[in-house]
């Protein structure tokens, strides 16, 4: 049974693709609440440069979890799939990766306009996780919350900007509370 469902539209066909993310609940929750999600900071020819999912229909490539791995985030992509072998991603489309004949992984190019919906999460085998993580986790999920795919350069930058917003904040803040 397929893990898709289609949605028509009058204009267009919209395959809507159900896809997951596996990494630690810490990742996870920064993800969430930062409505971000990147690749390793690398060449873009390096499959490692765009963050990896794998496809509900296909299931998972391997029987290994990667280290720190504890939790599955689960998102709806409307991006049109496009099966590939060795090539680098293409923005606006869900790249779906095979090798031969066995399905790899899935990855979506930074510059993708559309956002990810995060629709549902699953804690993995023998993994705690507390009740306030679990809360935030199924709260989110039940919003829809949208994760934009960013290249990690971008992320810095985010980060540095809130970081020199904390500064300016409390300076002012500081300012008024001299005698």
């Amino acid at each position: 049974m397929k893990n898709n469902a289609i949605f028509t539209n009058a204009k267009v066909d919209v395959y809507m693709s159900k896809i997951f993310h596996i990494t630690s609940i810490e990742c996870a929750k920064n993800i969430i609440a930062g409505k971000t999600i990147f690749g390793a900071d690398c060449s873009e020819q390096s499959h490692e440069a765009y963050p990896h999912f794998f496809h509900c229909e296909y299931g998972r490539s391997n029987a290994y979890f990667p280290n720190g791995s504890e939790i599955e985030l689960y998102f709806n992509c409307d991006l049109p799939e496009k099966i590939t072998e060795y090539s680098p991603p293409e923005p606006d489309r869900l790249n779906v990766h095979f090798d031969g004949d066995t399905f790899w992984q899935c990855t979506i190019h930074p510059d993708t306009r559309s956002s990810l919906k995060f629709v549902g999460w699953k804690v993995l085998d023998q993994v705690y996780i507390s009740e306030d993580d679990k809360n935030f986790f199924e709260e989110l999920s039940q919003m829809e919350v949208e994760v934009k795919v960013i290249w990690q350069r971008q992320h810095y930058a985010i980060l540095i900007k809130r970081k020199n917003f904390r500064q300016k904040i409390n300076q002012i803040f500081n300012f008024f509370k001299r005698p």
